[in-house]
């Protein structure tokens, strides 16, 4: 399921921190798993307490 999208005109953490913030403030995330690849969205995740939620194993099988 997909939560929310946009769209950014520019690369980096400070557009995937305000993504993510946006996330958190209007959905539970406790049990959400995030398959991000990317520099910006891993230091995101990181900022936000949410590193411990990524999955790169069922990222790899889904882009095969």
């Amino acid at each position: 399921m997909l939560l929310d999208v946009a769209l950014f005109g520019r690369r980096g953490t400070n557009p995937a921190v305000a993504f993510l913030h946006g996330l958190i403030e209007k959905h539970d995330l406790s049990e959400a798993v995030f398959l991000v690849d990317g520099f910006g969205y891993l230091v995101a995740l990181f900022r936000l307490g949410l590193s411990d939620q990524l999955d790169y194993v069922h990222r790899n099988l889904i882009e095969k």
